[in-house]
């Protein structure tokens, strides 16, 4: 049992960490993780889904008994940049370990931190939400997400450092327990279209 933050970690900068479980789960499918770089060949408009238990309705500050999740659309850098600070007149920099996604209307919010960022079409976690609008949906402000991909060879690392496996399984991805984490996917999603979060 662990819990390993990235070491470079100064919000909203690098806001990853690793948590080790006391014990392996045996009923849940670990999803892949971006370590093929897919974020960084993403264009303005890219549909990815956001996930978790956060407030939908953040004046009431109400809190959902179950999984919540809703589609967002993928924002440069650049953009996202931009945006924050034409609305809040002061400098953001959304540097290379994060990235954005938008959608009017929807967003994560308080509580989602930490939860994912999903690319449907390559069954893949791309990002990590780390933060927003202070009024989650109300406002037009982007979320910012930790980018997976930027920290790929760090998450590797630390998971084979500190998993009670044979680091050359590990590294030549062959134990069983990490090739969902390691592997490109190979098919596409099934299933209908998420539903949205409203506040």
């Amino acid at each position: 049992t662990g819990i390993f933050p990235h070491p470079y970690f100064f919000f909203p900068e690098y806001d990853y960490a690793i948590i080790q479980l006391d014990h392996p789960t045996t009923d849940i499918k670990p999803v892949a993780i971006d370590t093929f770089d897919i974020s960084n060949q993403f264009t303005k408009g890219k549909d990815l889904f956001v996930a978790g238990f956060g407030t939908t309705n953040p004046i009431l500050g109400s809190m959902p008994e179950t999984l919540q999740q809703t589609m967002l659309e993928y924002l440069t850098n650049e953009e996202c940049s931009q945006t924050w600070e034409m609305v809040t007149t002061m400098p953001f920099d959304i540097s290379d370990s994060m990235m954005c996604a938008d959608r009017q209307g929807v967003s994560g919010c308080y509580g989602d931190s930490g939860g994912p960022l999903y690319d449907r079409e390559s069954q893949t976690l791309v990002g990590i939400v780390s933060g927003g609008s202070p009024g989650c949906n109300i406002f037009t402000l982007p979320n910012f997400f930790a980018r997976v991909s930027h920290v790929k060879d760090w998450i590797i690392s630390t998971i084979c450092s500190n998993v009670a496996v044979d680091s050359e399984l590990c590294t030549n991805n062959s134990n069983p327990s990490l090739r969902p984490l390691l592997s490109p996917p190979t098919t596409k999603p099934r299933g209908t279209a998420p539903p949205t979060i409203k506040p």
